[in-house]
């Protein structure tokens, strides 16, 4: 009895992307696959396209995050998604600080502070500091692809009481000033940018665009 062994070549083994030779009207050239279209890739290709992330989401962003927030409301599977990620990232009771500084009264009374603080961080009063970080990086993400938290000092706390505050802002308040030009470079989706790209100016609406009620919070 004999057996036959099949080896492959160096070539089938290689992990290059494939290379032909195709006629054009300069003659022969060079192309990948990957770049040919055919009657058999060309309804898979129609949508490729050269723009930035930034340009691909702009005009469909008010749907994609209409469809989220309505699958995570209304799909049993989708909101375990976002409560398990929720929970993962910032647990049942949140961040914890434990200080050792060498000073064990001073330590005890920053934490101490930050426990107090953290039960009425919100600007509003409606949630605690877990609460607030669960809604803004984990649901608001899932719902809205991102999510604004804008700090804030309440004028109504004591000498000795933390004033720092947080106020989560819903996405869509996001936008470019109505005198402003088309949208830029240096400045869209409500974000001003400096020359090298990097934030350094949000414009908020006072109200949400699409709310049957004002609740401004903002001075």
């Amino acid at each position: 009895m004999t057996t036959t062994t099949k080896t492959r070549s160096k070539q089938t083994l290689s992990n290059k992307p494939r290379m032909r030779i195709r006629n054009s009207n300069n003659g022969q050239r060079a192309y990948f696959d990957a770049a040919a279209t055919t009657r058999l890739n060309q309804n898979h290709w129609a949508f490729a396209t050269e723009h930035d992330i930034n340009t691909l989401i702009r005009g469909d962003l008010a749907t994609l995050r209409k469809r989220a927030r309505f699958e995570i409301l209304n799909n049993g599977y989708g909101a375990g998604i976002a409560d398990t990620l929720a929970f993962d990232i910032v647990g049942d009771h949140g961040p914890r600080p434990q200080l050792d500084s060498g000073n064990a009264d001073f330590d005890a009374e920053c934490e101490e502070r930050f426990a107090v603080w953290s039960q009425h961080c919100d600007y509003t009063g409606l949630m605690g500091l877990p609460e607030m970080l669960q809604m803004q990086f984990a649901l608001q993400p899932c719902e809205a692809g991102e999510s604004v938290t804008v700090f804030k000092r309440d004028r109504r706390a004591g000498n000795y009481e933390v004033s720092l505050r947080l106020l989560a802002v819903e996405t869509e308040r996001l936008d470019n000033p109505m005198d402003s030009a088309a949208p830029s470079k240096r400045l869209h989706d409500g974000i001003e940018f400096d020359a090298a790209g990097r934030p350094e100016a949000y414009y908020i609406l006072k109200d949400h665009p699409n709310g049957s009620y004002a609740d401004s919070l903002f001075d």
